[in-house]
Formats: C-alpha cells, sequence, structure tokens
C-alpha cells in the first residue's frame, strides 16, 4: 500500500494535474517553461554538471520534443534562446550569441510537427526587436544593424528572404500582421506588405 501511494505521489510531482497523456512527452520533470499555449510548450532542462540547459519545442498532439538549441552564460561565453510566437504548427524563436566582444543574433522558424527548419537568418552584431509568424510558417521580422538603423524583413514559404524596408527612423515595436498583410512604422508613416 506505501509503495503505490508513493508512486501516485510521484506521478503527480512529474505530471501536474490537469496534464494530459498527449502532454506528458512535453512536460519532462525538472523541465522549465519558457512559453506555453494551448497547443505548444518550449522548454529548458539543465544538462547534470555541465553547466548549461537545452531548449526544446514540443507540440502537444506530436508529443515528441524537437531540440532548439542551448542556453548557457559562462561570462565571456552565452549563448540565448528566446521563443516569440506560435501559430499553429510553426513556432518562431531568436536567438543570440556573445563570445567575448564578438555577437551575433538569428530568427528561426520550425515546425514542430516535423521538426523541420524552415527559415534561418543570421548576422554578427545584429539584434532582432520583433516577429510576426503566419499560418502557413511565413515570417516578418525588424532587425537592428551594426549601425543601430533597423530594417524589416520577409521570408515567405518558398523560402524567399526579402528586405522590405530600412532605416534609422523605423520604429522597432511597429510590426503587426492583419490577415496576409504586415506593417510597421517608419519616420511617422506606416508601411505594408503581404505576408504569404
Amino acid at each position: 500500500m506505501r509503495a503505490a501511494a508513493t508512486a501516485v505521489l510521484v506521478a503527480f510531482a512529474v505530471f501536474p494535474a490537469g496534464a494530459s497523456a498527449a502532454e506528458r512527452p512535453c512536460r519532462p520533470a525538472g523541465s522549465k517553461a519558457l512559453l506555453t499555449t494551448a497547443t505548444t510548450r518550449v522548454y529548458e532542462t539543465p544538462v547534470r554538471g555541465q553547466g548549461y540547459s537545452r531548449v526544446y519545442g514540443c507540440r502537444y498532439r506530436v508529443g515528441r520534443p524537437w531540440r532548439l538549441g542551448d542556453s548557457y552564460d559562462a561570462g565571456h561565453d552565452i549563448s540565448e534562446i528566446d521563443p516569440m510566437q506560435v501559430r499553429g504548427r510553426f513556432l518562431v524563436y531568436r536567438d543570440f550569441y556573445e563570445h567575448y566582444s564578438d555577437t551575433a543574433a538569428g530568427i528561426t522558424v520550425r515546425d514542430l510537427t516535423t521538426g523541420r527548419r524552415m527559415h534561418r537568418f543570421d548576422r554578427p552584431s545584429y539584434a532582432v526587436a520583433g516577429a510576426v509568424l503566419d499560418r502557413h510558417g511565413s515570417v516578418a521580422w525588424i532587425g537592428q544593424l551594426p549601425d543601430r538603423s533597423y530594417e524589416v524583413r520577409r521570408a515567405d514559404r518558398q523560402g524567399e528572404n526579402t528586405r522590405l524596408d530600412a532605416g534609422p527612423a523605423i520604429e522597432p515595436s511597429s510590426l503587426a500582421l492583419s490577415g496576409s498583410t504586415v506593417s510597421w512604422r517608419n519616420g511617422g508613416a506606416t508601411k505594408t506588405a503581404p505576408l504569404r
């Protein structure tokens, strides 16, 4: 009887109340949620004795975690992964790397059903300010360039990566998506482009 009670307690500790059987592969013991939606969980798990964590994205209905990368802070070596948005089966996330005074950043769209990487863009001395994602996996984002000006880019379902706009007056928090149209503000004016 005592062994049975212990097993029940362990089960509740590993799988919180309300977690369905389909969600359990996405909620491993010791994991920390970075982004949670009704369909998806992005989380990190520490690697024992190694000083870093592995970051995964997991869609509940699939029940398979996909490794997105590693997160660590070793002083002069830093790696960060920041999940930004989920739309359907797609996840967009940004990452940042620093090695002494050298930095780089990027943005990735991944299909959490198949694990396929749909889009990837990165460059040195870059920062991703914001992104919008559509249900087909197309993405648009605002990035900060090394000279502190900004650009707006789009990666569509055909795999084409296009710069839509650039300049110091782009408002980094102005990016929005309405239907299949992405909009942003530059110098007080609203600009638009299709996202498809």
